[in-house]
């Protein structure tokens, strides 16, 4: 049975957690941090010279900005999430407010991931084992996640080598046809990042 298509409440919510990790991305308090949350430093400082109107516009990419890797809540999470570092050269406010948000993304994740698998698709890719696995985990098991989240907290496709510079000046200079394709590109290179198959058959149906 095929989910609903994505309404208006929620792109809304999913709107509205872009706006938050932009928000963070772009506060003055990060301008010293080199590569932040895995971001490529003119990507930052491009973001920065965008308009409120402009950064609304990014927030309307149809999948979440965010993502964690590894996703926290899982066996792999506690290794790696002991070895990252936390972001250097930022202030010890923006620090809390970047786990604070953080926390409240993976509560998101995990619930949407026993509830809601559409949300969960455009939050953390289409891999069904991974919202199982995160579905399954215990209220405790996230819970201890939280004083780490913020060390495996990345912007997705922060390592691509052209989507956030085409997406950027698509914003800043494109036209509506051409912002709308620049957004609607995430969706097929997060599904490359996932390493995933795309086949059609391997596709899962509420994609």
């Amino acid at each position: 049975m095929l989910e609903k298509r994505p309404d208006t409440d929620f792109r809304r919510q999913l709107t509205d957690m872009n706006k938050e990790f932009l928000r963070l991305l772009t506060d003055p308090a990060t301008a010293a941090t080199h590569n932040l949350l895995g971001l490529a430093p003119e990507a930052i400082a491009g973001l920065r010279h965008l308009s409120a109107a402009q950064l609304d516009r990014v927030a309307a990419v149809p999948v979440l900005l965010a993502e964690f890797e590894p996703l926290p809540g899982l066996p792999e999470f506690a290794s790696v999430a002991d070895a990252a570092p936390l972001p250097a050269g930022v202030s010890p406010s923006w620090q809390r407010e970047a786990e604070a948000f953080a926390n409240r993304l993976l509560a998101c994740i995990w619930q949407s991931a026993r509830q809601d698998h559409l949300l969960t698709a455009f939050c953390i890719g289409i891999d069904p084992d991974r919202h199982r696995r995160i579905a399954e985990s215990s209220f405790g098991s996230i819970s201890h996640s939280s004083e780490r989240t913020l060390r495996c907290l990345r912007v997705r496709l922060g390592s691509h080598p052209t989507f956030w510079s085409d997406l950027i000046l698509s914003i800043r200079q494109g036209t509506d046809d051409q912002q709308v394709a620049s957004r609607l590109a995430m969706i097929p290179l997060s599904v490359a990042h996932s390493g995933l198959p795309t086949t059609t058959a391997n596709r899962p149906r509420y994609f």
